[in-house]
């Protein structure tokens, strides 16, 4: 409905604004050099997030009963797991001849980070396909808001915290998207927990 496309539509917009607002204060606080080393652990994250789940997750809004979706959902964020952990490992094996010396900091440090920020995108997106298929649009446009504003406290704090770096921005990026998948997880194991269980 009109309705629901709006709720959506304002998450986006107040997203995207939050973003927006926050990228002069960001560009002040990190070094341009900072943002190249940022852009290249997204884009590694990016190759594996988009199959962390094998996007099974797209598969919950198709039983007509929650306890199947539920289970699929479930599996989802189990497969997401093994997903950033062999991500992470390939990294702290290959890091050196995969980033040929571009990025600063341990490979063990970033191969974490990069298994964390894998799995917690898994979970925001099992989340968005939970919501969708519950149509509770509210908790959908919420967690688009959620996301980008931890992930740019987070990026302030690490820079208030001295690491006016790279690693920096890195670091306030996945641990922004964990506290939010963390209250993701939260939510939807209450109700995976109510169907499973039961």
């Amino acid at each position: 409905t009109l309705k629901n496309i709006s709720i959506i539509g304002s998450g986006t917009a107040l997203a995207q604004g939050i973003t927006a607002i926050a990228m002069p204060a960001l560009t002040r606080l990190y070094a341009p050099e900072a943002f190249t080393d940022w852009a290249i652990f997204v884009s590694i994250a990016a190759i594996f997030s988009d199959v962390a789940t094998m996007r099974f997750e797209l598969a919950m809004v198709l039983p007509k009963d929650r306890k199947t979706a539920a289970a699929i959902g479930l599996g989802s964020i189990g497969i997401a797991l093994v997903a950033s952990v062999f991500a992470g490992f390939i990294l702290w094996i290959g890091g050196p001849w995969i980033l040929e010396g571009n990025t600063e900091g341990s490979f063990g440090l970033l191969a974490l980070l990069l298994s964390l920020g894998i799995l917690s995108a898994a979970i925001y997106q099992i989340a968005l396909a939970w919501y969708t298929r519950e149509a509770t649009f509210k908790c959908y446009a919420l967690a688009q808001f959620a996301l980008p504003t931890m992930i740019i406290l987070g990026q302030i704090l690490s820079a208030a915290l001295g690491q006016r770096t790279g690693i920096g921005l890195i670091i306030g990026l996945v641990g922004g998207q964990t506290l939010c998948a963390c209250a993701l997880i939260l939510n939807l194991w209450k109700q995976f927990k109510s169907e499973l269980l039961c």
